[in-house]
């Protein structure tokens, strides 16, 4: 993700995304910005949750009489066989995860299944090996890359990465196939 989407994702839920305003860093999401959207409104509804049910944050004016829930913490949000994947700690109630969380986090996931990674679009999971979820727009962008690649590919250089005359992105592992053949 974007360093400017990421700063906007810590600085709106700093305890969920573990933020340090003097360090200025957080957690580092392992995903395209398409996925934004379903990470910021699933962190927001989270952490209305937890202050509403907990009684605190925008909700501490009023007095809570349910058992608190423990802050939820992310721990790594990252893409993974095409999909959002959440991982935590926290949100438990006296020891038990909360249902209405775990609810939200699988509804997140479900829904990244079906959005584009890279543009937020609807999209599909495709790919051979590396699964992802992307759009047709995406996806002819991409193809197009790789076909102007394979004309401009600038070869191995040292550490053996291979890297693209046109935009410096690294080649396609059928262009790798061609360098070392």
């Amino acid at each position: 993700m974007s360093p400017e989407l990421q700063k906007k994702l810590w600085q709106n839920y700093p305890l969920i995304m573990s933020y340090d305003k003097e360090l200025d860093i957080g957690l580092y999401l392992e995903c395209d910005d398409g996925w934004f959207n379903i990470i910021d409104n699933l962190c927001r509804n989270i952490q209305s949750h937890i202050d509403w049910n907990n009684g605190t944050g925008e909700f501490s004016r009023f007095d809570s009489k349910n058992k608190p829930i423990e802050q939820l913490v992310a721990d790594q949000i990252k893409e993974k066989y095409g999909g959002l994947r959440f991982y935590y700690y926290g949100a438990t109630v006296e020891g038990q995860e909360d249902s209405y969380i775990m609810g939200m986090i699988k509804m997140a996931e479900a829904l990244s299944a079906k959005t584009c990674e890279q543009c937020g679009a609807p999209g599909k999971s495709c790919g051979k090996g590396w699964v992802r979820t992307i759009c047709g727009k995406c996806l002819d962008k991409e193809n197009a890359h790789t076909q102007t690649h394979e004309t401009t590919c600038l070869g191995i250089i040292p550490d053996t990465y291979i890297i693209c005359g046109e935009d410096g992105n690294f080649c396609s592992d059928d262009c790798l196939k061609k360098h070392q053949s």
